[in-house]
């Protein structure tokens, strides 16, 4: 392979190993922000009977 073909090969192959790299980031924070969403909506139905309750005693 000539030098100016394995030149091209390695910047292709280096930009896809940073998009790879951001493309797992990218899941990575996804799956986190998945288990907090699920986390908040495991106790919504008592949240909002504890939201209620002080409400109807403040008023």
């Amino acid at each position: 392979m000539d030098e100016k073909a394995r030149g091209y090969r390695d910047e292709i192959l280096n930009k896809m190993d940073y998009i790879v790299r951001e493309l797992e980031k990218s899941r990575e924070y996804k799956l986190i922000g998945d288990y907090h969403t699920k986390e908040n909506f495991d106790n919504h139905e008592e949240r909002i009977k504890k939201i209620g309750k002080s409400h109807i005693a403040t008023v």
